[in-house]
């Protein structure tokens, strides 16, 4: 996904593109955060150019609206013991 800094659209119909786009557990796209640690969710679309302008990968979020493996860590660990963690990334610089 390639964004214009110039865009007339609003952030939900940016997320309405992603969930055009990726294929995701619990569509369509509510919420993105960065993809490395600590996960920070993108709120608007001003945010996204000004404060994360650097970043190129993001996690998109459906119905869950966190990444599950956040929500996993909330949750708890699975009953094997470990943490489960399944996400949806993708590079707002490479994908059309």
């Amino acid at each position: 996904l390639i964004l214009n800094t110039n865009s007339q659209m609003n952030f939900e119909d940016i997320l309405n593109d992603i969930s055009n786009m990726i294929n995701i557990p619990n569509p369509p796209v509510r919420a993105l955060y960065t993809e490395k640690k600590p996960h920070e969710k993108v709120e608007s679309y001003s945010q996204l150019i000004r404060d994360f302008a650097e970043l190129t990968n993001f996690i998109a979020c459906g119905e869950e609206l966190v990444p599950l493996e956040l929500s996993s860590q909330r949750k708890g660990q699975s009953s094997d013991g470990s943490v489960q963690s399944r996400k949806t990334a993708f590079n707002k610089n490479n994908v059309y």
